[in-house]
């Protein structure tokens, strides 16, 4: 009777380990193709990253020593109008500001491609999980991810706002009190016109920190209620554009991953 009884103990943790194993074979939801094809997007992703992650460090520490080379030669100079190093200063600031400008196009780009593989990282991680608990876990670290990642993208945006509204009142205020025909309130004006330019740019540019940082918290929801990486984000990012004649920075509006 005991062998009977030992013998169908055997048998009964026989199959619940047999039950075990293929459930959890069989839990996973990707197909190798699916898998390759994840694995390619984190590559091109991640590359394109770091590649123009570089890029735009290039260009904004190229543009900054540029443009205090040019406002250094313009500070020294005790008599703008009859030194002939002038201009070249001029040009050497011009240059300078637009390239660390065109470096914040450069860097959300890199940001995004960034994201993508990283959407693209949880996707597979969540797909091959091997059971449901395995599952969930992974999906409360893109949860916590993404959330993380919100937070920080509302108070760049808060900051930059901040910093626009300042330039804007600030602007208006020097623009107001030289009204005259002089050359020196002429400079003010133009002083004052920049502070102005210069702040409905960094409001603008607050934009897309706002949208993405909507867009992470929507993300990280969408997850915790389906358990699937979203398919498609409405994303606004600076971009660089350019047509025969000009070339401009504005924003970007593009619905995908």
């Amino acid at each position: 009777m005991k062998k009977i009884t030992l013998f169908f103990a055997w048998v009964c943790i026989a199959l619940s380990c047999s039950e075990t194993s293929f459930a959890q074979a069989d839990f996973s939801t990707a197909t190798p193709e699916r898998i390759a094809k994840l694995e390619q997007q984190i590559d091109i992703g991640l590359q394109k990253s770091k590649k123009q992650k570089r890029l735009a460090w290039i260009l904004l520490g190229g543009g900054a020593a540029t443009t205090i080379i040019g406002n250094a030669v313009l500070t020294n100079n005790d008599n703008p109008s009859s030194d002939r190093g002038t201009g070249a200063a001029v040009v050497f600031t011009g240059l300078g500001s637009a390239a660390w400008v065109a470096s914040v196009p450069v860097f959300f780009s890199s940001s995004k491609n960034g994201m993508k593989a990283r959407l693209a990282e949880f996707e597979k991680n969540i797909e091959t999980a091997a059971t449901q608990s395995d599952r969930q876990r992974k999906i409360d670290n893109a949860v916590i991810y993404l959330k993380g990642k919100s937070k920080p993208n509302n108070i760049a945006g808060i900051a930059l706002l901040a910093v626009g509204g300042i330039s804007v009142v600030s602007g208006i205020g020097v623009a107001s009190k030289h009204s005259g025909s002089s050359v020196g309130d002429f400079l003010e004006r133009g002083w004052g016109t920049a502070l102005i330019i210069s702040g409905v740019s960094f409001g603008a540019l607050s934009i897309p920190f706002f949208v993405r940082g909507s867009q992470y918290k929507h993300a990280a929801q969408h997850l915790e209620q389906s358990g699937n990486i979203p398919d498609a984000l409405f994303t606004v990012s600076p971009a660089i554009f350019g047509r025969p004649g000009y070339t401009g920075v504005g924003l970007s509006f593009a619905l995908a991953r």
